[in-house]
């Protein structure tokens, strides 16, 4: 899904006007149009005062501000979702491929985060198209920005520049039948070679499949604990990074 696709997407739904949505950045809108999509999910009513508040806070940040530290995680009031047994980080992220590429619908994403990078999965079901995105250096922390070498490693693997947003390279994975396995070793080369994301390093898939629930969409997501020996709410899936 492209940059005008979100920005459509936001504008149709009244949700932004024409004029606002100009103003953003790619990663400004997706991370508005995420909550709006999350919001959808769970039912809730996704106001327009919301969202152009958030875009008033967005647009007037300073494009050289440092983003903010991470937040220490809340602890829960509930006893946590937690297991002893080795996470499969790779069986799991193949397992949330296959059920977006068979049953998503509408709102979708599969975003894998690593030491504070990340690469993002969206499937269009008309057309049968999953889309790849890789994070640039605008979007991830300084030790991990690109050098030369890297972006030609990426053009290797036929992910390129996307000309129509801000430091965002992608592909889409179309082969008929789609190797599952070989999309996902190479998802786990780039957070190896490209980001050189560190040993321990926190990581987690988010992994939302649709913008109206469904119990076969629930069940997806919840198949996805099996793979993990933690997780964070609904859809995040975590683990520490070892390659």
């Amino acid at each position: 899904m492209s940059f005008d696709d979100f920005r459509k997407e936001l504008v149709e739904a009244g949700e932004l006007d024409s004029a606002e949505a100009e103003k953003l950045d790619f990663m400004e809108l997706i991370k508005i149009y995420q909550k709006f999509k999350i919001k959808q999910a769970t039912g809730g009513a996704s106001r327009p005062s919301s969202l152009r508040a958030e875009l008033m806070r967005t647009s007037s940040s300073k494009k050289t501000a440092k983003p903010r530290a991470a937040k220490a995680p809340k602890k829960e009031t509930e006893a946590p979702r937690k297991r002893s047994k080795p996470p499969q980080p790779r069986e799991g992220l193949v397992y949330a491929l296959e059920k977006l590429t068979t049953i998503a619908k509408g709102g979708n994403y599969c975003m894998t985060v690593v030491d504070g990078c990340w690469v993002n999965f969206r499937y269009k079901k008309r057309g049968n198209h999953l889309y790849f995105q890789v994070a640039g250096d605008k979007y991830i922390p300084k030790r991990s920005h690109f050098e030369k070498k890297h972006i030609e490693i990426l053009k290797k693997m036929g992910i390129i520049a996307e000309p129509m947003s801000d430091d965002i390279f992608s592909t889409h994975f179309d082969d008929k039948p789609r190797n599952l396995e070989g999309i996902v070793d190479t998802v786990f080369e780039i957070f190896s070679k490209i980001y050189r994301v560190r040993k321990d390093a926190d990581a987690y898939i988010e992994f939302v499949i649709g913008s109206k629930p469904s119990d076969e969409m629930a069940g997806a997501v919840e198949g996805m604990y099996d793979y993990f020996n933690d997780r964070d709410g609904k859809s995040k899936f975590c683990w520490e990074w070892n390659g």
